[in-house]
């Protein structure tokens, strides 16, 4: 029988920053998306529209880099859906970073706090719970838009008695303000 050839085993951790070989990916698509002239026009002018098609058009899926936005998001880190225009922004320096989907659902529900202005400031946090729960996950959107409460009895992020602690008349505006005025595709 013969020895085992491996003497020891070293494991890494990845740091917050990720792998090198990622970030450099998102620098490389960075310094492209920089020296692009029209696009830097496009940006100057900040024709929002013109500068995404212009990404997609001209930096993605080409021969020498291969980007697409799929490939860039998992380089950046980001467990959410981003756009193309945040990619844009991002890589002129309009937004130091992009924002996680918690920072994202914070953002939202400041929103509905300031446009909605609930009484209830005692069940806060249960309503924050319930908007995020619904932005989240998909079968709690199911069950609560179908009506099919009984469901959430053996849902494990969001459960019946989680639903009993939001104020009645928010259960259905929570669901209401979110169809209206938050787009999902981040969050998915």
């Amino acid at each position: 029988m013969e020895p085992d050839q491996v003497v020891y085993h070293v494991e890494e951790q990845i740091g917050l920053d990720g792998m090198r070989i990622d970030r450099e990916l998102f620098q490389k698509f960075e310094e492209t998306a920089r020296s692009d002239p029209k696009l830097a026009e496009l940006v100057e002018q900040q024709d929002w529209d013109a500068a995404t098609r212009h990404v997609v058009e001209e930096l993605f899926d080409k021969p020498s880099e291969y980007f697409n936005l799929e490939k860039l998001r998992r380089a950046a880190g980001v467990d959410r859906r981003i756009s193309v225009r945040e990619l844009v922004e991002k890589a002129f320096g309009f937004i130091p970073k992009f924002k996680s989907k918690g920072e994202l659902i914070d953002d939202e529900f400041q929103k509905f706090l300031i446009d909605q202005k609930p009484e209830e400031a005692d069940r806060i946090r249960e309503m924050r719970y319930f908007f995020e729960a619904y932005i989240r996950d998909a079968k709690v959107r199911a069950s609560i838009d179908s009506g099919h409460l009984t469901d959430l009895y053996v849902n494990p992020s969001f459960s019946t008695r989680d639903l009993k602690e939001v104020p009645a008349p928010w259960r259905k505006r929570i669901p209401e303000y979110i169809k209206d005025y938050v787009s999902l595709n981040p969050f998915l």
